[in-house]
């Protein structure tokens, strides 16, 4: 197991250690206050590796069960402590809707498969009495513009030790098929609404039922604004274009730091976008997809440089692209406006709009090259040498001539 602290935070953890051991209560619980709170935060903080609440939560009474101490018995005691919730570890099949009208006589059911995740679309026949008899639809909350079981019934399967985490695992993938969806659904197109509205074709689901092969069935909600939208119809056409575009992604795996992960989190930042309803917010979606793409974290999130990066994806485009770079930098310093003042009153639609055709451009070009691009340090050297001109290109080739 990696070492929880490093050497220099191991004093800190173990006098927070120490501390929330003297303050737990006989019951097993500690008092709600902020000295409590800032202890469990600090101790997540200052960790190597992710600490869920919870496993801090067993691993202190796992401690005082065996009269443990320190951050060292805090290790031994979380060792334990996850070789046992590793025993709960199992498949859980998972039952959502998917807010679409079958406009022709598709044969049902088909599958998807993205992120190596198969969906399978259906009707909701085969699962409607299954959720029923769970008593799981009182657990819902209502809607009342939209039937519980409307729309089609996507389920797929996935592995873990509760129905929560579950769900957080299988929901890159879910995520991932949203995005494919959205692009199917609104590739190149813009949208303008008064009042406002969200600009997904398909919105999230408002809950999913998770059966394990062993326990009780659980039920999750969410929230989502649907303020608006209509259900689309899905035609064969349309089936045959998601599971073209699902192509791309079957494979994928959600590896962070490669140009897989980076081509997921985009379709995910995608759909977060066209899920926002005010400007303003959908503006910050955008960017922060921007982001992503250019790979902002290597250089603080400059707003120029994002612009720069991003506006070389529609260098290509067969039209004159004159003032396209001084277009997004007036784009980000709206953003800007927002994140650090609060003005929103420079954005609307049209600014979306914008952003959503450029990013758009550059998830396709990602797709298309993505076998190409074996890493991302292969996509920052695209960024890099995108500037040089014919010249400039051919002295780098010589140079490297020279090196090799």
């Amino acid at each position: 197991m990696k070492t929880i602290w490093n050497k220099g935070k191991k004093t800190e953890a173990d006098h927070i250690i120490s501390e929330l051991l003297k303050v737990k209560l006989a019951d097993g619980r500690w008092i709600a206050n902020f000295q409590n709170e800032l202890y469990f935060r600090a101790l997540e903080s200052l960790a190597n590796i992710r600490l869920a609440r919870v496993d801090v939560l067993k691993t202190l009474g796992e401690m005082v069960k065996r009269d443990l101490t320190g951050d060292e018995g805090f290790e031994i005691a979380l060792n334990s402590v996850q070789r046992d919730s590793w025993k709960q570890n199992q498949e859980w099949t998972a039952h959502f809707p998917w807010y679409v009208q079958l406009k022709e006589q598709i044969k049902l059911p088909f599958t998807i498969t993205v992120c190596k995740t198969t969906f399978r679309i259906s009707k909701w026949i085969s699962y409607e009495r299954k959720i029923l008899n769970a008593d799981l639809e009182q657990n819902a909350e209502a809607d009342a513009k939209r039937a519980m079981f409307s729309g089609l019934c996507i389920t797929a399967k996935i592995m873990g030790r509760n129905y929560y985490e579950a769900w957080e695992n299988l929901a890159p993938s879910v995520g991932a098929f949203r995005g494919i969806v959205e692009l199917t659904y609104n590739l190149g197109k813009h949208n303008w609404s008064i009042p406002p509205k969200p600009k997904c074709a398909v919105p999230h689901h408002l809950w999913v039922a998770l059966f394990p092969e062993k326990g009780q069935a659980e039920l999750l909600n969410f929230t989502v604004d649907t303020s608006g939208i209509k259900e689309k119809e899905i035609t064969i056409k349309r089936m045959i274009a998601l599971q073209k575009n699902a192509k791309f992604f079957r494979k994928l795996a959600v590896e962070e730091g490669t140009i897989d992960s980076l081509l997921l989190n985009s379709v995910r930042l995608y759909t977060g976008a066209v899920d926002e309803r005010l400007d303003h917010n959908a503006l910050l979606a955008w960017w922060q997809l921007a982001e992503a793409i250019t790979l902002s974290s290597r250089f603080n999130g400059d707003t120029k440089t994002v612009a720069k990066r991003l506006s070389w994806y529609c260098h290509k485009w067969k039209l004159d692209i004159t003032g396209i770079n001084a277009c997004l930098e007036k784009i980000g310093e709206h953003r800007n406006e927002i994140v650090h003042r609060g003005f929103v009153q420079y954005v609307d639609e049209d600014d979306c709009n914008f952003m959503k055709t450029v990013c758009e451009r550059a998830i396709l070009w990602l797709a298309n090259n993505r076998n190409r691009l074996k890493s991302l340090d292969v996509l920052e050297r695209v960024y890099q040498f995108s500037s040089q001109d014919s010249n400039g290109l051919d002295d780098i080739k010589t140079a490297l001539k020279l090196i090799r």
